[in-house]
């Protein structure tokens, strides 16, 4: 099997290049080379946002499945779908469940409404017009198009500091701050599960034209989050919750989630396809903290930020 990932070379596209070499693909990536690609693949160089450059690129070839991992925008997505029109058996879009506005109906459906939300700005935006370039594409020219929603993704190679946050404060004994008292709801999806989700989605027909809601099987509150990576960890967690708006700052300006619930049924692709996850989080983090290099945690500080949220915090409580 022929296959092509755009992008390729950073955390999920990375893990899907060595999945895919592992089953004895042909692994095609396109990008420009910013990152060292995985041996094996066969580069091919080019900036997606040029559509010139893109068909130069990929030539004459033809594949099997398309995993397209790193669409923000949908100029991105256009060139993909007019480049690649009737040279492909499946297109594989990496989209995203922020593509839903603010709702306060949960867990959030396929069905949901969609655009751009006022908690995740431009991104949200971009990626919900990228679904629409190939809804549309998939309506008009039968352009076979699958898009994923993943919500948190986390395990070996994540580039965003989210488990890694929580792990390094868990050996260094610090207290963590989490914000909505640390019942604000999340859903976590272990790297190897999505990679699983993009490989065996491929070539299904029944999934031409569909979104998916992709995620664990678990909703976790923050609390939940923390003193689950600590049983991984097998250490006890010190943890402050507050309400951002009393202290002054923003959940992003010091943790890994922004304060707000996100999580999602993942039911249709259940139902449709019988994928389903086999990471719990329990599992999947200690699988993480397995293959992190332990030098990654040996220096640690707690920020300016954090400091000054905990002296807050007690302050407040001195004052009842």
């Amino acid at each position: 099997m022929k296959v092509l990932v755009i992008g390729g070379s950073v955390f999920v596209s990375k893990a899907l290049v060595r999945k895919l070499l592992s089953e004895s693909k042909t692994v095609y990536v396109l990008n420009r080379g910013s990152h060292k690609n995985v041996e094996g693949t066969i580069h091919l160089y080019a900036d997606r946002n040029n559509p010139d450059l893109f068909l130069e690129a990929i030539g004459n070839l033809e594949f099997d499945v398309v995993y397209d991992i790193c669409a923000y925008f949908p100029k991105q997505t256009r060139i993909a779908i007019d480049s690649l029109g009737g040279r492909i058996g499946h297109f594989v879009h990496m989209s995203s469940a922020t593509v839903y506005n603010r709702t306060n109906r949960y867990p959030m459906r396929e069905e949901d409404s969609r655009g751009e939300s006022d908690i995740w700005g431009d991104y949200s935006k971009n990626k919900y017009l990228c679904e629409e370039e190939l809804f549309s594409a998939w309506t008009a020219n039968g352009f076979p198009a699958t898009m994923l929603r993943p919500f948190y993704i986390y395990g070996p190679g994540n580039n965003f500091d989210r488990e890694s946050y929580v792990m390094k404060r868990l050996l260094h004994r610090a207290p963590i701050v989490l914000p909505g008292m640390g019942e604000r709801i999340i859903q976590l999806s272990h790297i190897d599960d999505v990679v699983d989700t993009l490989i065996k989605i491929s070539n299904r027909t029944e999934s031409f034209g569909q979104a998916y809601n992709v995620g664990g099987n678990e909703y976790v509150t923050f609390s939940d989050w923390v003193e689950t990576c600590a049983m991984a960890l097998e250490v006890k967690a010190k943890t402050f919750c507050v309400e951002s708006k009393y202290i002054g700052y923003t959940a992003r300006e010091w943790f890994p989630f922004r304060d707000i619930n996100f999580f999602g049924s993942c039911e249709k692709i259940m139902n449709q396809t019988g994928i389903m996850p086999k990471y719990s989080l329990l599992k999947g983090l200690q699988q993480t903290f397995s293959q992190i290099k332990k030098d990654d945690f040996t220096e640690f500080k707690t920020t300016i930020c954090e400091r000054a949220i905990i002296e807050k915090h007690l302050e407040l409580i001195a004052k009842g």
